[in-house]
């Protein structure tokens, strides 16, 4: 009886111990997988927020001086870009040019 009971114990340890080695082999799977994938034009704007200490609606500003968009049309877009996930075009021309410029640096 007392053997049954600690080999009752070491078997729920060992299935306790592969789960925790499968948990952690994922994990480090999608981190894998995670850092070799490029930023979709979304993430890149909030990165680029994020480290320049802005607002994504700055960034959108930013990208309309280039183009000489109006700021009526900016705000319309940035509501756009909020309810859709649409960039419009002089942001994604934008986001290009930063790209390509962190690129060559």
């Amino acid at each position: 009886m007392f053997d049954d009971d600690i080999l009752a114990k070491l078997e729920l340890l060992f299935y306790l111990l592969i789960i925790l080695l499968y948990l952690f082999f994922m994990r480090y799977l999608e981190k894998r997988s995670a850092s070799g994938r490029s930023l979709s034009d979304e993430e890149y704007l909030s990165s680029m927020a994020r480290k320049r200490g802005c607002s994504e609606y700055d960034v959108f500003c930013l990208s309309a001086e280039e183009w000489c968009v109006s700021e009526i049309k900016v705000e319309r877009d940035f509501k756009e870009y909020l309810v859709n996930a649409y960039l419009p075009y002089y942001v994604n021309d934008y986001i290009r040019k930063v790209r390509k410029e962190e690129e060559t640096h």
